[in-house]
């Protein structure tokens, strides 16, 4: 079982190192506060300087680009 947990750990971290250089830096940022810290919009927007549409944007795109790149690194794998 822990391997399984590893492996899918490291899926989703090749697929965020290939999101990574493909958005903008601050999108990224915003989405790693957002999403992957579990911090609130409001506290994102006033951390980054950004308004909260951004913040829904950010979390929109990247976690999209996410699901795609995860599916095309399990899709390898097989």
């Amino acid at each position: 079982m822990a391997w399984k947990e590893e492996w899918n750990h490291n899926l989703i971290e090749a697929a965020r190192e290939k999101v990574v250089r493909q958005v903008p830096h601050k999108q990224y940022q915003i989405y790693d506060l957002y999403v992957l810290k579990e911090m609130p919009v409001g506290e994102v927007s006033k951390t980054l300087g950004v308004i909260t549409a951004q913040v829904y944007l950010a979390k929109h795109g990247v976690g999209k680009l996410m699901q795609k790149e995860l599916k095309l690194l399990e899709q390898q794998t097989l």
